[in-house]
Parts: structure tokens; sequence; C-alpha cells
């Protein structure tokens, strides 16, 4: 799909990007481009605006510098597990900018593994599935049985 700039989009979801950045530094035309938007249809994009903000990605500008641990403070027994998956985080995280930071890590090593898969073998499809789905097919329909 072609880009769509922000002034040639409705007023009506002109003004739900504005509502979305409301309260931050980002300009509207900014936060657009900063996540890419214009690559969206007007339906994606009402529905995009609506979602949860922990299933987006946003790409804005952090307003502050975040708070360091000093030596001082006692380590909790939580705060020495090192966390070993992205959906644990995505999970518990304390902040919802660690919740989007977690989720786009995940999207992307996720995006990366099938984009590798692609290269090396050609096909859109995970061949195990493919076989998963046929053989449920088969017996649904009575072709094999258990």
């Amino acid at each position: 799909m072609a880009w769509i700039s922000f002034d040639n989009r409705s007023a009506e979801l002109r003004s739900a990007i504005e509502a979305k950045v409301a309260g931050t530094n980002t300009s509207p035309p900014a936060f657009y481009d900063a996540n890419e938007l214009g690559l969206l249809d007007d339906a994606a994009l009402l529905a995009w605006l609506g979602q949860d903000p922990v299933d987006q990605e946003f790409a804005v500008e952090p307003t502050e510098a975040p708070a360091t641990i000093s030596s001082a403070e006692p380590q909790r027994e939580e705060d020495l597990y090192v966390v070993k998956t992205l959906g644990w985080l995505m999970q518990n995280a304390n902040t919802l900018e660690d919740k989007v930071i977690a989720r786009k890590r995940y999207r992307a090593m996720l995006f990366d593994l099938w984009r590798k898969y692609m290269a090396q073998t050609g096909e859109t499809w995970y061949p195990p599935l493919r076989e998963d789905l046929w053989e449920r097919y088969q017996f649904d329909n009575g072709i094999i049985s258990d």
C-alpha cells in the first residue's frame, strides 16, 4: 500500500491521532510518521488507534531519564533472578514502556525467524504446521481414524 500522509487523512482520524498524543511532547505528524501509520488504510488505522496501549508499538521519545538504582538500596530476592522469556516480561513488566519494549523485541525476533526460514526454504508455510492441519482435516472428515 502506498504511503498516506497525515494531512491526507480524514478529520476524524487526525483528531483521533491528536488525542492519542495529547499530554506528550510529540506532535501528531511526528507521532504518525514515527509509528509508520501512513502504511495503514483507514480501517486498520482506526483499529490500531482503538487498541490497548500494551498491544501497540509506540515510537515516542522519552520525556525523562529512567531512575537509577543506588547501591545503598537493598536488593529484593526477585531482583536477583534473570528474566529468561519475553513472554514473561510482556505480562509482568513494571511499566508500560517496558511492556512495549518487550513486545517490540518479541515481534522483531519472531519476524526475523520467519524471514530466515523464508530465505532458507522459500516457503511461506511452516511444513509441520501444514502437515498437522492436513492430518486434522483427514481425521475430522473420517478419511483416517485414530
